[in-house]
């Protein structure tokens, strides 16, 4: 929801404050550029898996935790 004055406005409840969490994260976009959807990749091998940004290679790079296998 937005203010008059254009300041935004959320309203929170549950377990979580997704808001408090998702401000952070905004700012990180704003500060990077606002990196776009195709700056993203995953990889994966037999032994871990990552989500990186721009290049596999050098970087920045997101472990992915193992949560077990589909239909496992």
């Amino acid at each position: 929801m937005t203010a008059r004055d254009g300041e935004a406005v959320a309203c929170q409840s549950g377990p979580r404050r997704l808001a408090d969490e998702l401000e952070p994260v905004w700012d990180w976009w704003l500060t990077e550029v606002q990196p776009t959807l195709c700056d993203f990749g995953m990889t994966v091998e037999p032994e871990r898996q990552y989500v990186w940004r721009r290049d596999p290679a050098v970087g920045p790079r997101w472990p992915l935790q193992n949560r077990g296998r589909a239909g496992a």
